[in-house]
């Protein structure tokens, strides 16, 4: 099962997967660590991530982007002119998105996002997942957090929340733990300014050896990259008005073109042009838009945000009476727009500290992630680390049935998390008591009915790391009554409230619809490989009758191609039975051709095997100097070049197509060589292989005689003067030693050449 990280970006998606010790951050089709965020629709076609962006332009009506950004958004949140996509305003005010004649909503696209995920994870580690973590934006409500996790479960997840900060902080701070680097008395306090496609914050965390504690965070959605495009976008705009008188708003295909464009454009500055060439060919119709723009029309564009990303650095450190920079340890830069220069050289400047860029600003968020995940899971060896959270927005009850109810705050913006809380009310009448956060409802526990003596009623809430309220069993205290009318002792009971959660979905329908769409795309993917198998087929056949020499009616075949190639084009996809039925009778026809091209094989089979021989068996000379070494050696070699000789003229014959040829002399002869070559080879080493045993044997022999003979010498040298004994073994030239020849210079011992 994978332990899977996963950073939802509003541009770009990373996925990390724990395994090995280690976050792997995997890749995708097109092997990038990243893929785009881009889902692109038409009929019963899906394309998503990096072979969607292509039909930015093409598809512009249907390919639909920036989903984080805005999940969960109402429509009078967003203006609708700074997307060429189709959205409406739906009857509970939140965005729909016009696909054909349906009606989409955010959790549909985003589910489809991740069922692609979950196919690029599955693909990858051959496994389920067992945990995952998706990090979101601090300023995600507890509606879009709720619907993030449900967009999962439409397609079979089970998705757990962190901020995106902690996941920065975890991927600095656990390998440094690991290390022993921190310290749990001395703080080590770290600034996080991660700025991305459509949002930045701007966190103050504090490190310790087996803790890490937020101090503080700022979050701003008008310091990010889409801010840039929709400033060089307006830039665009102005001239196309200028120059064409052309209103972009009423073409949505040139609008589209135009941000596409706008993007380019802020990557070419950010290499460090100062003036870059704008080319938009056919923006509308006939008409082309060149422009160069200048460093000074950037600067424009950029210093608004420049300006407000100083103040909100000031305002993260000022809110920790932080005066002097120097208690920071390290600025860490984090998200695709920080790679800017102008936005690094703001941060120096404002701070007075060069930022530092250790961690990898795409992957860092999803390798944060799955370390989490790794954490929770159980499946690896990890220490107790402590996570102390705030929570970034105020929670207040509100009477509904009472206009003058005074709002009760139950939770403030930067209370710490995790947290759980009991709320108690004593009321003299019924009340409906909705839970508001940001004047945003997220539940509503309807007629509470207060009818006992002293009756109290206790509602129990708790928030964890993922930021979700939750609300667990009501109970509620009261005393009895007694016969005088007395209040009696003091009793607890459990109580069932009726609920209204704001943000719970039609799951089911969503799955159904996911599911039907899901399998009606790959009916897609099915007709369209089995259209593209038989436009090869036809090529491939044409190909052979036209330039190879083989006995078939050509001409008939050739008209079949031409009918069949006709009938290919004239729809876009047919039923997956027209395609068999077409193929099934196409290759009925050319069934010589086809059983040659098996011929063709087994030829290319014996091939592939002479060689690998060859290439086997294509060793340097033995080593050891023997006669008979040296002829089975020049066997094989001779056998190797026999092979390699009818290779050659076998790949001659394939490459002409001459079928007629590779098999009246070649295919025979080599299915004969590569069978006698093989067995040859295996008796030849055979031999050599007791040959070299024996001769191994013999050279031990030889040094244990030589050794003999030196000991007995190095003895009769310390005998006495006179003492002419001698010892019984005699070494005449007539006699041996153990069977083996005298060893003088010039004799051999059992055929190995003389030493």
């Amino acid at each position: 099962m994978s332990v899977v990280g996963i950073d939802l970006g509003n541009y770009h998606c990373s996925i990390g997967i724990a395994r090995n010790k280690n976050i792997d951050i995997i890749a995708n089709e097109n092997s990038n660590r990243t893929t785009k965020n881009i889902i692109s629709l038409k009929d019963e076609f899906r394309s998503i991530g990096d072979n969607a962006q292509p039909l930015l332009v093409t598809n512009y009506k249907h390919s639909f982007y920036n989903l984080k950004y805005l999940l969960g958004l109402k429509y009078k949140d967003i203006n609708p002119e700074e997307y060429p996509f189709q959205m409406i305003e739906k009857d509970d005010g939140f965005i729909g998105y016009l696909y054909n004649q349906e009606v989409l909503d955010d959790i549909q696209l985003l589910a489809m996002l991740f069922s692609k995920f979950k196919q690029q994870i599955i693909e990858d580690t051959k496994n389920n997942i067992s945990n995952l973590v998706v990090p979101v934006p601090p300023y995600y409500t507890n509606r879009q957090r709720k619907l993030m996790v449900q967009a999962g479960l439409i397609v079979d997840i089970t998705i757990d929340l962190i901020n995106e900060y902690i996941a920065s902080a975890l991927d600095y701070g656990i390998w440094k733990t690991a290390n022993n680097e921190f310290s749990d008395t001395q703080k080590h306090l770290v600034l996080f300014i991660d700025i991305g496609y459509s949002s930045s914050s701007y966190s103050l965390i504090n490190f310790y050896q087996t803790a890490l504690d937020i101090k503080n965070v700022i979050t701003d959605t008008s310091i990010c990259g889409r801010t840039i495009d929709l400033g060089i976008y307006r830039l665009l705009e102005k001239q196309l008005v200028d120059k064409l008188n052309i209103d972009v708003n009423l073409y949505p295909k040139s609008k589209a073109k135009m941000l596409v464009e706008a993007e380019k454009i802020k990557k070419q500055f950010s290499l460090g042009n100062k003036v870059v060439k704008s080319t938009i060919e056919y923006i509308h119709q006939d008409h082309d838009l060149i422009y160069h723009i200048s460093l000074e029309e950037y600067m424009e564009i950029l210093s608004p945000m420049l300006d407000k990303l100083t103040q909100n650095i000031k305002n993260v450190l000022d809110s920790q009476n932080i005066e002097n920079i120097e208690e920071l340890q390290v600025i860490e830069l984090i998200g695709g727009t920080t790679r800017i220069p102008l936005i690094k050289e703001t941060i120096k400047k404002s701070t007075g500290m060069i930022p530092s860029t250790t961690l990898n600003a795409d992957e860092t968020n999803a390798k944060g992630a799955a370390l989490y995940a790794a954490f929770n899971s159980g499946r690896f060896k990890s220490f107790d680390y402590l996570i102390n959270d705030i929570y970034p927005h105020t929670i207040q009850a509100v009477n509904s049935n009472k206009e003058d109810f005074d709002r009760v705050t139950l939770i403030s913006h930067d209370d710490n998390l995790p947290k759980k809380k009991r709320l108690r009310f004593k009321y003299a009448e019924n009340l409906t008591m909705s839970i508001v956060e940001n004047d945003d409802t997220i539940i509503q526990f309807k007629d509470i009915i207060f009818d006992k003596i002293d009756e109290r009623i206790n509602i129990y809430l708790n928030i964890g790391l993922d930021g979700i309220i939750q609300f667990s069993n009501s109970d509620y205290t009261y005393r009895e009554e007694t016969e005088d009318g007395t209040k009696g002792n003091k009793k607890k009971d459990v109580i069932e409230l009726t609920t209204i959660d704001i943000s719970i979905v039609d799951l089911e329908k969503y799955k159904e619809y996911e599911k039907l769409s899901w399998e009606i795309y790959q009916q897609f993917l099915l007709k369209n490989e089995k259209k593209n198998d038989f436009e090869n087929l036809l090529l491939n056949t044409r190909y052979i009758i036209e330039n190879c020499q083989i006995e078939v009616d050509k001409d008939t075949i050739l008209q079949e191609i031409e009918q069949l190639e006709d009938w290919l084009y004239q729809e876009d996809l047919y039923s997956l039975q027209q395609y068999n039925d077409n193929i099934e009778r196409f290759n009925q026809m050319i069934e010589p051709i086809n059983q040659q091209k098996i011929e063709i094989q087994v030829v290319q089979e014996c091939i592939n095997k002479l060689q690998q021989i060859i290439y086997n068996h294509n060793y340097k000379p033995p080593k050891l100097q023997d006669d008979i070494l040296i002829e089975n050696y020049n066997k094989i070699i001779q056998l190797c070049q026999t092979s390699q000789e009818l290779i050659n003229y076998a790949k001659t014959d394939l490459d002409e197509f001459n079928l007629g040829q590779i098999m009246s002399n070649n295919l025979l002869e080599l299915s004969n060589n590569y069978n006698e070559i093989s067995k040859q080879i295996s008796t030849i080493h055979t031999d050599i292989k007791i040959q070299e045993k024996k001769i191994s044997e013999q050279q031990k022999i030889k040094l244990e005689v030589e050794k003999n003979q030196a000991s007995k010498l190095d003895s009769n040298s310390t005998k006495e003067p006179g003492n002419t004994n001698h010892d019984d073994t005699n070494l005449d030239e007539d006699n041996q030693i153990d069977g083996v020849n005298k060893i003088d210079g010039v004799n051999k011992i059992d055929g190995v050449n003389k030493i």
